[in-house]
């Protein structure tokens, strides 16, 4: 059994259901439908069914690595004990060996840093940096045009939503320590 993709999926599951019920206490206005509740809950009920298939994928890959051990034990000598468990940290350690393991893990962070960091810094500085960010950990690069590119797209990112949600849309967003009057 796989302890860290177990551990990992109850986690994101857990916090899927927490923030699926924080939704509830979004505004709504009597005029409107569908009320700003409803994209966080698709997205939220979209995290718990990759949880939880992260947690049967963690499952099933321990009983496949179990059944050779097991084979192997048997024709070997009966009495000999087998490690079959491992220590969630011992698991967590074989998962982060992986790079592409360790990015996943990092850019689950970068999602958490981003929402703690999204009211206090407003939003026009915290969606490029979070950009930038999540684009180096999923490919990191050296390269200096690389960086500018990624710094080009994240500022286009973030004009394309700026003018949907704030202007067409009249979402207010969160501005930080920016002065009000450069957004107007």
């Amino acid at each position: 059994m796989k302890k860290a993709d177990i551990g990992i999926g109850v986690f994101l599951l857990i916090l899927s259901c927490f923030l699926f019920y924080v939704t509830f206490d979004f505004y709504h206005p009597p005029t409107q439908i569908a009320g700003p509740a409803l994209w966080p809950r698709i997205l939220l009920i979209c995290l718990a069914l990759l949880s939880l298939g992260l947690i049967r994928q963690g499952s099933l890959a321990g009983r496949a690595q179990k059944e050779p051990a097991q084979r192997q034990t048997a024709q070997r000598e009966p009495a000999a004990e087998v490690q079959t468990s491992q220590s969630f940290f011992q698991g967590l350690k074989a998962y982060l060996a992986n790079p592409g393991e360790r990015r996943v893990l990092f850019a689950v962070l970068a999602v958490l840093l981003f929402n703690f960091l999204f009211k206090p810094l407003g939003f026009i500085l915290s969606v490029p940096l979070f950009f930038l960010s999540l684009t180096y950990i999923l490919e990191p690069s050296k390269r200096p045009r690389d960086f500018f590119l990624r710094l080009l797209q994240g500022l286009a990112v973030t004009a394309v939503v700026y003018l949907v949600f704030y202007r067409l849309l009249s979402v207010r967003l969160p501005l930080g320590f920016l002065p009000k009057k450069w957004f107007y």
